[in-house]
This record gives structure tokens, C-alpha cells and sequence, in this order.
């Protein structure tokens, strides 16, 4: 992600004061999204909230994405193997459109 390059840069240009700011915020980002994006009953993550605050657990192709954003990635095979079996076709990735 964005943060881990940005973070990485100022481990190169041994910033310490940017990258502590820039890792703890990677680390809070990280802990968000698993308080809001998790389904308790799954355990998978999902990227979309109702209006209502509620978790929309349709299955998008933005799910293949969100591992790699978590640390723990073996946690999160099962979000990308439920997505990647109703996404993923002999023909390439279903899209939004």
C-alpha cells in the first residue's frame, strides 16, 4: 500500500520521527478496517457499508485487493478464496461493469 512504500521511504532516508508517524498510522488504518470490515459470522472482510452502517457482504472484486492491506494474511485466504470463486472465471475477473 501506499503507506507501507511511504513508509519505506523514510526507513531509506532514515527519517525515525516520519516513519514512527507514518507506521502508526498504517497500524491504525489496519486496525479500522478490521473493526468495521470484518463480518463477525464469516470472518471475512467485505468493502462496503449500508447507509445504515450495516456490512454490504456482496462479493466485489475489491476483496482481492484488501488482504495484502491486513498483516496477518493467511487470516484473510478466506475472503480471497470465497471471492475468487465467484469472481474469478476462465475468462479474467468479473468487474463492477
Amino acid at each position: 500500500t501506499q503507506l507501507e512504500v511511504t513508509r519505506k521511504i523514510a526507513l531509506i532516508r532514515n527519517d525515525v520521527l516520519f516513519y514512527n508517524k507514518i507506521d502508526s498510522l498504517l497500524k491504525w488504518a489496519r486496525s479500522g478496517y478490521e473493526q468495521h470490515f470484518r463480518d463477525p459470522k464469516t470472518q471475512r472482510l467485505f468493502d462496503h457499508l449500508n447507509t445504515d452502517g450495516s456490512p454490504d457482504l456482496q462479493i466485489r472484486p475489491n476483496a482481492l485487493l484488501v488482504p495484502p492491506i491486513l498483516q496477518d494474511q493467511s487470516y484473510d485466504w478466506l475472503t480471497f478464496l470465497a471471492t475468487a470463486r465467484e469472481l474469478v472465471t476462465a475468462n479474467g475477473i468479473l468487474s463492477l461493469a
